[in-house]
């Protein structure tokens, strides 16, 4: 959670992640799972052989991350949108949505510890949830 000093020297809580108070940094802003970055940067890879420019080591670093943290198929276009259309469905907060794929939780509880704005579901609620995920795991 963090927080801005108002001009009355009181705190005021300007983003706080487990209430999806993402801060106005990130008002416009769309949370990624790592599969998503992963064909970003593909994307842009091909662009830049494609210019004949060379990768820089930051690109390829982050590539190489993104692309070994990352539990899906990442060719598939169309099962990654469907997995996030699956956990939407559940009216999760687009950031729930990359949390949840991104950090693989195996259990309503590890679900909760890591992502404490799913405490609003319940048990049952989440260990279908993280189904949901397994399914579309390729």
């Amino acid at each position: 959670m963090f927080a801005a000093r108002s001009s009355n020297d009181q705190t005021k809580v300007t983003e706080d992640t487990s209430e999806l108070m993402m801060g106005e940094d990130f008002e416009n802003s769309t949370a990624l799972m790592h599969n998503e970055v992963v064909n970003i940067l593909l994307v842009k890879k091909q662009q830049n052989e494609n210019q004949d420019n060379v990768g820089s080591g930051v690109f390829e670093k982050s590539l190489a991350y993104v692309q070994r943290f990352s539990k899906y198929n990442t060719t598939q276009k169309e099962a990654i949108t469907k997995l996030r259309a699956t956990l939407e469905s559940w009216k999760l907060h687009e950031f729930e949505v990359a949390s949840i794929c991104n950090l693989n939780p195996g259990r309503p509880d590890e679900a909760k510890a890591l992502i404490p704005s799913l405490a609003r579901y319940k048990e049952d609620e989440l260990e279908e949830i993280i189904e949901d995920v397994l399914e579309n795991v390729v």
